[in-house]
């Protein structure tokens, strides 16, 4: 009998993934869901390198399974099909996001060029055209085209519901 991976959970606000894409991967806190695209912010390994960090966790206690952070910049819009890998729940309880933060760092912080790479990453996920990602996923499948996961959860980040 073969072996064969349980199936993802549909994304839900507060979940950890992995996106991936063209051989980039990062993870990622899903903070809204909508039917085509998830909003997220990065999850960094070393919690001292956090710039306004939204939620800091141990290695027991993240679903990543390292002690790792999640930081309030950069926030990014990304299609659903880019998310490879379901890490787990957060618990959002400690969860302090400010949707309006913005950083000042000085070039020379070595933070300031985290900050640029999570921002580049993002962006290159974020520019993903969903209608193109859903046909190369569905290739990637053998032809059979995927369909959206969608959940019923409402945001924590712009108001928007899941249908």
């Amino acid at each position: 009998m073969p072996h064969t991976e349980p199936e993802p959970p549909d994304p839900r606000v507060g979940q950890v993934w992995q996106l991936l894409w063209d051989e980039e991967a990062t993870p990622v806190l899903v903070i809204d869901v909508d039917d085509k695209t998830v909003d997220v912010l990065p999850v960094v390994e070393d919690p001292s390198m956090a710039v306004y960090p939204a939620l800091v966790t141990g290695r027991g206690e993240s679903p990543v399974g390292y002690a790792s952070a999640v930081w309030s910049i950069p926030r990014a819009t990304i299609p659903w099909c880019v998310l490879n890998r379901y890490y787990g729940n957060a618990d959002l309880s400690g969860l302090r996001y400010d949707p309006a933060a913005t950083h000042d760092l000085h070039p020379d912080d070595p933070r300031a060029a985290e900050v640029a790479r999570l921002n580049d990453i993002l962006t290159s996920f974020a520019a993903i055209d969903p209608a193109t990602a859903s046909a190369v996923v569905g290739a990637w499948m053998g032809g059979v085209e995927p369909s959206p996961r969608v959940t019923g959860d409402a945001s924590i980040g712009s108001g928007r519901t899941s249908r």
